[in-house]
């Protein structure tokens, strides 16, 4: 895209003007004077030197290179210089099976010799009031690229964070141009397992919810010394770890041997055997579900009898009426032992992510909790989870007897006792098993006592009740919000938000109930503030 590389169209005409006589004007003159000149054929192909005017250095070709590399996965990259083109600009070509997978917000940095023209025709379309305390804009460029490191994250939140501390300057989101030349947004290509283009645009996301991939990878698709492998890893039967030499992944290569995908290992439950095996996954996600309900199964085999009286213990506690309401999340009192028995592993060995720990790490858990004794620490995680769930019945009475109580006084409002019950059910959620770790339970003890506290008191002064739910109204609704558009957000932006509703039930505490005391200092100008930066970055 540089305009000193190229040679001018004048001198293109100059080129053939010297080398073609006067009496060739079309085509049929042409050709009857190359058939009588052989070498003028030659002469009138243009070489490299005839169409540059100057050479092109080493390290700007460094900036446009020929490939991708995103984690471990590598994309080739094409260019094409043609602003009336939709192809303008850069193209990466993705396997369909990995675009579902990866951060978009990678994509945002385009190429190293675009990201200067990108940031100046950003800056440049600033509203003027913003703009203007940027100036000279070359110069804010300049400082701006010096600062921020490419790839870390979102290109655009690095940008915004680059601007407040180099310029003092807030931006939000929405501050941003709508609009971008073509070229400077990275265009996809999506291919299939057959390795033919199934679609393409500038937006990954809306690419890969429209599109729907016809021909799915397989293990045939890999090559046959990685074939043998997968062969040999599933004939694996242990109840021990054994996996050594175990590959991260396997490459899938479609019919004109693109890698078009990976397949990924997973401890599995052999359950009939005692023992674990490995199988093959095409999703990444599949293959960390997959291996957190193995890895349960074979740290439960190194403490079989023990495990066994844990299980005996669960049943008879999860007998009593304040087990009730988790009793009906499941099909049957099974289920409902078997996923409190799941939590107590996962807590006592750590078994989060669903990644295979290094035989080192895994000898390391086996070694601690046979010092601190199974038994033992598995009660004691049961034993929380039953406080906490008689805490819930609790106060899941405690609405139900106010709620009577203000149906005798005439100050029955079915919304207040509706919110009473949402904010209950989002404090313990009907998964929490699967998504809260051992820690987090404290708090949502604290929280539960909080709320129980603001029933009583509301019910006591209703006014001075909204008072303070006023307060807090803005930032629940922002949550409300963010839960209908969840699926649009990046990892990095579900932290943030997972952040801003821990602060939110704190803020709840420090409102209605603060002689429980918060775990972290919490305020209205510091969750407008966090929610400032969800907006910047988000």
């Amino acid at each position: 895209r540089a305009r000193d590389i190229l040679v001018s169209e004048e001198a293109l005409f100059h080129f053939y003007d010297k080398r073609l006589p006067e009496h060739v004007y079309d085509r049929p003159t042409l050709g009857k004077h190359l058939r009588k000149k052989r070498s003028a054929d030659a002469l009138l192909r243009l070489q490299e030197k005839d169409i540059l005017s100057r050479q092109v250095a080493g390290h700007e070709l460094v900036d446009f290179p020929p490939e991708m590399h995103m984690g471990s996965h590598t994309f080739p990259l094409s260019y094409i210089f043609d602003p009336a083109d939709d192809k303008d600009g850069v193209t990466v070509r993705i396997p369909f099976d990995l675009a579902q997978t990866l951060r978009e917000e990678y994509f945002e940095w385009l190429v190293p010799g675009l990201l200067r023209e990108k940031t100046t025709t950003l800056l440049k379309g600033l509203p003027k009031a913003l703009r203007k305390q940027l100036v000279p804009l070359n110069t804010a460029v300049d400082r701006i690229l010096d600062d921020i490191e490419p790839h870390k994250g979102s290109y655009y939140s690095a940008l915004t964070r680059s601007i407040a501390k180099l310029f003092n300057v807030t931006l939000k989101k929405n501050d941003w141009p709508s609009q971008l030349p073509r070229h400077l947004m990275m265009r996809f290509i999506l291919f299939d397992g057959a390795g033919n283009d199934i679609g393409n645009g500038r937006d990954l996301s809306q690419l890969t919810r429209q599109k729907q991939q016809t021909t799915a990878l397989s293990s045939r698709n890999a090559g046959e010394h990685e074939q043998q492998i997968i062969t040999t890893w599933e004939q694996l039967s242990t109840k021990q770890w054994a996996f050594s030499n175990l590959p991260d992944k396997i490459p899938l290569l479609t019919q004109k041997q693109e890698i078009g995908g990976y397949l990924y290992p997973a401890i599995t439950p052999l359950f009939d055997q005692h023992a674990v095996t490995v199988r093959f996954c095409s999703r990444l996600a599949e293959a960390h579900d997959q291996t957190r309900t193995g890895l349960r199964f074979l740290y439960r085999l190194q403490f079989t009898k023990h495990y066994q009286s844990l299980k005996k213990m669960c049943a008879t506690a999860l007998s009593g009426p304040s087990s009730l309401w988790l009793l009906e999340l499941f099909a049957n009192r099974n289920e409902a032992v078997q996923a409190l028995l799941d939590f107590a592993i996962d807590t006592l060995f750590a078994n989060y992510q669903g990644t295979i720990p290094s035989e080192d790490e895994y000898a390391s858990k086996i070694g601690k909790i046979r010092n601190d004794g199974f038994f033992i620490a598995g009660k004691t995680i049961c034993d929380s989870v039953m406080a906490l769930l008689r805490q819930r019945r609790e106060v899941a009475e405690e609405i139900h007897r106010h709620e009577r109580l203000a149906k005798q006084v005439k100050s029955y409002i079915p919304e207040r006792y509706q919110e009473y019950r949402t904010l209950l059910e989002e404090i313990l959620p009907p998964d929490f098993l699967d998504n809260l770790v051992f820690t987090e339970l404290e708090d949502r003890q604290r929280y539960m006592k909080g709320l129980i506290l603001r029933v009583t008191r509301a019910h006591a002064d209703y006014q001075k009740d909204q008072k303070k739910a006023r307060v807090l109204a803005p930032h629940v609704k922002k949550l409300q919000k963010f839960g209908e558009q969840k699926e649009m957000f990046s990892e990095e932006c579900l932290a943030r938000i997972n952040e801003y509703r821990t602060m939110t039930h704190e803020f709840r505490i420090s409102l209605f109930s603060p002689e429980l005391k918060t775990r972290i200092a919490v305020s209205e100008k510091k969750l407008t503030q966090a929610w400032r930066k969800i907006e910047e970055n988000c």
